[in-house]
């Protein structure tokens, strides 16, 4: 197995001069995510953001929506195309936009 090879396997822990890998594969850039949210912390905003007072009122409301779009995908009267696709991503980027 040549050097280059090796530089490229995820596992290797070889120092990988840009002689010894092909071209741009030695420009790597590594970013830790140090500002993630603890997961208990961000599922609890996750609920909290949900209508209602109790759990039992917020997963109601989940259940409800989760019921009325599987029934509305069997009966075809919500149908999933590209343009609903396109429309929800732009959505979501709109609403995750800083302001």
């Amino acid at each position: 197995m040549r050097l280059w090879s090796r530089c490229l396997l995820p596992s290797s822990r070889l120092d990988c001069s840009p002689g010894d890998a092909r071209p741009g594969a030695h420009n790597v850039t590594v970013r830790y995510a140090s500002d993630v949210a603890d997961p208990a912390k961000r599922a609890s905003s996750l609920i909290d953001s949900l209508p209602g007072n109790s759990v039992v009122s917020k997963t109601m409301i989940v259940t409800l929506g989760t019921g009325a779009t599987a029934w509305a995908l069997s009966n075809e009267i919500f149908i999933i195309n590209a343009e609903y696709v396109a429309a929800l991503l732009q959505l979501s980027l709109a609403l995750l936009e800083p302001g």
